[in-house]
């Protein structure tokens, strides 16, 4: 069974800062997560892949505080933060952070409101890449068809060498299209289909978006969660 369970709660604390809660199916314990930096709705995307952890916190309309993604390690028996990424071109409120998805030492992060060619809120994704310790920005995924408001990077998904980033529910493109980033060769991520309709199940606006949650897979880190 799967051992790891990381739940996020971004709406917790006065200013809506966030926490992540990681529970241990092993133990039944668990320990709470906080950012190393201040952040707004940390917690609002989780993501799990073995002894890797990643948080979103996607920030408010505070302009103090930008979105950032938060990486933990298991060393041991104890989780890390390893690294705390942002976007390579903070230009506002871009809502990084808004969705993150892990495979192996790759990560893909939503930032659905970055504008793109004069688009509002067109959205884009980040890919990053980690060797030696180190997380490295390898690309940006954009829709070539850019369009207002469609909040491309509001979902994110990843498997391998390919990626999906597609809209957010409410956007005027939802369950309408999706977009496929395939990699035939490091560290490159092609454009290989964008389908027509889809049928999509109803799904809740983004402003009653749910606590976010993730499990590890079967080959988690083995030991205790423990303070640190």
């Amino acid at each position: 069974t799967s051992r790891w369970t990381l739940v996020g709660a971004p709406a917790a604390g006065d200013r809506r800062q966030g926490v992540a809660y990681l529970y241990d199916a092993d133990t039944a314990g668990h320990r709470r997560l906080t950012p190393a930096a201040d952040a707004g709705e940390f917690g609002g995307a989780v993501a799990v892949d073995a002894g890797t952890l990643a948080v979103g916190a996607p920030a408010t309309s505070d302009p103090g505080i930008e979105g950032s993604v938060t990486v933990f390690t298991s060393d041991g028996d104890r989780w890390r933060r390893e690294a705390r990424l942002v976007a390579p071109d903070t230009a506002g409120n871009e809502r990084f952070g808004y969705d993150v998805a892990l495979s192996g030492t790759r990560l893909v992060v939503g930032a659905r409101a970055t504008d793109v060619d004069g688009a509002t809120d067109a959205g884009v994704a980040h890919v990053y890449e980690r060797a030696d310790g180190r997380w490295t920005h390898r690309t940006t995924l954009a829709r070539r068809d850019a369009a207002a408001y469609a909040y491309t990077g509001g979902s994110v998904a990843l498997d391998s060498g390919t990626a999906l980033p597609n809209p957010s529910p409410g956007s005027p493109l939802a369950g309408r299209s999706v977009v496929r980033f395939r990699q035939p060769s490091p560290p490159r991520l092609n454009r290989t289909a964008r389908p027509g309709p889809v049928p999509v199940a109803e799904k809740a606006p983004t402003s009653a978006r749910s606590p976010s949650s993730a499990t590890a897979t079967p080959n988690a880190a083995s030991g205790s969660a423990g303070a640190g």
